[in-house]
């Protein structure tokens, strides 16, 4: 299921929204049989959530032939965004570095692959973050 997605999108597609920043429900979350565990922690059922969401866009997209494609597009690629992230994360863990290489997913191994090269820098060499703290201080003053 999608969830409360599609009647957000009703409400929106209807008349005005207002978005109320107070919690208007409490959620199970991380309890045993609850959409967080079931979903969300079950790797194969949140990518298929994902692409079910994206699924139920391009049908309101068609259903509306097009007359919100900019905002719809908007969701779709957050959405694609999402699973591709979730699904680097995922290979990760599970060793496949080949899928979290490729694709869509490359973006987040790039950055990932980044991160581990500094942290790996600052280790080896921490007078080297000195020098350019030392650096760019005098750049502001000189």
């Amino acid at each position: 299921g999608v969830g409360d997605y599609p009647w957000l999108l009703y409400g929106v597609l209807c008349g005005k929204c207002r978005y109320l920043a107070q919690p208007m429900c409490v959620h199970n979350e991380g309890v045993a049989g609850s959409w967080t565990v079931e979903t969300w922690g079950n790797a194969k059922a949140h990518i298929e959530h994902e692409q079910v969401i994206m699924e139920m866009l391009r049908k309101v997209d068609a259903y509306y032939e097009g007359q919100y494609r900019g905002i719809i597009e908007k969701a779709l690629d957050f959405r694609r965004n999402e699973l591709a992230e979730y699904i680097f994360h995922v290979s990760m863990e599970r060793g496949d570095l080949e899928t979290a290489r490729s694709g869509d997913c490359r973006p987040f191994y790039l950055a990932w692959k980044k991160q581990r090269r500094r942290e790996w820098l600052k280790e080896r060499f921490p007078f080297l973050l000195k020098i350019k703290r030392l650096l760019a201080g005098k750049g502001k003053n000189g």
